[in-house]
């Protein structure tokens, strides 16, 4: 039963990206299959119980904007959320999340001297990621920031034009696309081209692999902002920049993992068990202590990116072991990312599909016991609401 109702409301979930601005509209996911499915071949299968890796063993996991406020939606009926213990599942049951400190001395120091060759952002992203910046800064100071990278702010505007975001006339300036789609949005748009920047190449398989996490990571980020609103969750635009944030690990990961192989690629793992596990076995450490070795080097705003490593976390962290008053934002961003990397590779199509997602895929093994806590009692009304 709670994964019929799990399903039903995931499948409104999937919906909101397309009603984001236009919230009764009929939703439609084709302006991201076609990019999905030209993504290459993914591994979408967790893998089976890993063998224990020549790597060290690893340590267990550490336990305002111009945006108008959305009003809470009135509750739907639900049933309540099972907590009854399942079975660990036997892929997840063998696995912990790595930390740097325990990855040999030299191990590290490849990592760090390949981490310094990819390019610094733009001064740009140091400004917008600033915690600051995110709750106190103005349509005008936004739009000045952008305008200084005239070729982010040339694709932020063509971004703003796509079916996406549903817009029903043309905006001639970027002023008045933060009026139609929020300065929140807008910053993260630009958030998103100007890591893009840091991340080029010139193999169009491994270019597939960046569109999809980068993808990914702005509709992950959009459908958190949403729905951290309509549950009245605090600090709404904080927690959508960490979960954009945290695809920069794993963008770096996927260029350290060509370095180890020599210059050859493998295809993208949808599944972050799957691609955390490859990242440890090739690289030695996952994507999210990639992101925040990376983000040091980068010296971006502490404030922001030191917590950006926990929303990963989630995948092997029940919810007694998380902390507790981080609980429910870690929970509710890792959700989103992990629902937009299946919407990216088009693995989400009708209420079926979520259903058995749910009930086997060992990435939202710990979310029915995060699902409970009284700060997410609003989130599964929420998301069925949108299925209306």
């Amino acid at each position: 039963m709670l994964g019929f109702w799990i399903g039903l409301a995931l499948f409104g979930f999937v919906a909101t990206w397309g009603l984001l601005r236009r919230p009764l509209a009929k939703f439609s996911m084709e302006p991201w299959l076609p990019a999905a499915r030209g993504a290459g071949p993914v591994i979408d299968e967790p893998p089976a119980t890993p063998a224990t890796p020549a790597a060290p063993t690893a340590e267990a996991p550490a336990p305002a904007t111009s945006d108008a406020t959305v009003a809470p939606a009135a509750p739907a009926e639900a049933p309540p959320v099972d907590t009854t213990p399942r079975p660990m599942p036997l892929a997840l049951e063998n696995f912990t999340l790595r930390q740097s400190s325990a990855l040999p001395h030299e191990r590290l120091t490849w990592t760090l001297e390949r981490l310094r060759e990819i390019p610094h952002p733009p001064s740009a992203l140091h400004r917008m990621s600033s915690l600051d910046f995110v709750g106190k800064s103005t349509s005008a100071e936004l739009a000045d920031v952008v305008m200084s990278e005239p070729l982010v702010a040339a694709r932020v505007m063509a971004r703003v034009h796509s079916p996406v975001y549903g817009l029903r006339q043309s905006v001639e300036t970027l002023g008045q696309a933060i009026t139609f789609i929020g300065t929140t949005s807008v910053r993260n748009i630009c958030m998103r081209y100007l890591l893009e920047e840091c991340f080029k190449t010139e193999s169009g398989h491994i270019r597939k692999i960046f569109e999809a996490l980068s993808e990914a990571s702005t509709l992950a980020s959009e459908l958190c902002l949403k729905l951290a609103r309509q549950i009245q969750l605090p600090d709404a635009p904080a927690l959508m920049t960490r979960v954009l944030l945290s695809y920069t690990g794993h963008l770096a990961a996927t260029v350290l993992q060509v370095d180890r192989r020599g210059g050859t690629s493998r295809t993208h793992a949808v599944s972050l068990l799957s691609r955390c596990y490859g990242q440890q076995q090739e690289i030695g450490l996952p994507g999210a202590e990639i992101g925040t070795l990376l983000m040091r080097e980068w010296k971006l705003p502490k404030s922001m990116t030191d917590d950006v490593a926990l929303l990963d976390r989630v995948l092997v962290t029940p919810v007694e072991m998380s902390p507790p008053d981080q609980a429910a934002e870690l929970a509710l961003g890792y959700l989103c990312c992990r629902l937009a990397d299946r919407i990216i590779a088009g693995q989400i199509a009708d209420t079926r599909e979520i259903d058995v997602l749910m009930a086997q895929d060992p990435d939202f093994h710990h979310l029915p016991g995060y699902l409970a806590l009284p700060a997410l009692a609003g989130l599964r009304e929420a998301l069925l609401m949108h299925d209306a």
